[in-house]
């Protein structure tokens, strides 16, 4: 059981954290930038994930976990300010404030939630529903296409997926290939359709001219590895929650 639950918590945590001291500047300057990524909000969503998760395999556990999650959500604030600390000056992290706080950013982290849950939804369907997939399907023009392809390659999004198929395949969740290749070959038209009820195409390339700045790679590149390390700061925390 408790191999299993590591296993679990590993699949499902991840936000992002991990190194030494740090200070005061880079300290607020971190604030900051929680505060304009809706950190909490992330924060919330994961623990209640790994929640939910966990009644499913293990229900006597939930007692503990609820009565830990306040002592959980104040570790992750730090954690989350260590590891950031391994990857940015203060300066780069003031420049990522000011972009989440433009007009631009503002407009992306207030649709972000819908588009992934609507991502969600219809990644679903792909497999329990082709029919009412195609149906659902919002066709774009091939500007937008275009767009949204120019996005993709910005945000290394095929690497992306192929990191979670293998984070999936590592912790005994087998996907077909079929399913794999269905996927990766629908994603495109279906991000494109849902995005589109969302961001313009302006909206889509300013994003990813942000993205192609040198700090945009340097995040789009550190935040899988920092995703990583919070998962391994956290893991024990949780453990502890759990008494385990």
């Amino acid at each position: 059981m408790k191999k299993f639950l590591v296993c679990l918590l590993v699949a499902v945590a991840a936000i992002g954290a991990g190194a030494q001291n740090v200070s005061p500047d880079f300290e607020r300057a971190m604030y900051k930038l929680l505060a304009s990524i809706n950190f909490e909000h992330k924060i919330d969503n994961m623990l209640t994930q790994i929640k939910e998760n966990l009644h499913n395999v293990a229900p006597q556990y939930d007692a503990q976990f609820e009565n830990a999650i306040g002592v959980m959500k104040n570790e992750i604030y730090p954690m989350a300010i260590k590891a950031y600390s391994k990857h940015y000056t203060t300066a780069e992290i003031n420049e990522l404030v000011a972009y989440n706080n433009s007009p631009l950013g503002k407009r992306f982290k207030a649709v972000e939630d819908q588009i992934n849950g609507e991502v969600a939804q219809m990644t679903q369907l792909m497999f329990s529903d082709p029919a009412e997939f195609d149906r659902r399907l919002v066709p774009v023009s091939n500007e937008y296409q275009v767009a949204v392809n120019e996005y993709f390659i910005s945000q290394n999004i095929d690497k992306m997926l192929d990191q979670t198929f293998e984070q999936y395949r590592q912790n005994g969740v087998n996907i077909p290939q079929a399913n794999i290749d269905l996927m990766k070959r629908k994603f495109p038209a279906m991000f494109s359709s849902i995005c589109s009820k969302y961001l313009s195409i302006e909206d889509l390339r300013g994003i990813t001219a942000q993205a192609n700045t040198a700090l945009g790679q340097k995040f789009v590149t550190t935040s899988p590895i920092i995703q990583q390390e919070i998962s391994q700061e956290l893991m024990p925390v949780v453990m502890r929650a759990l008494g385990l």
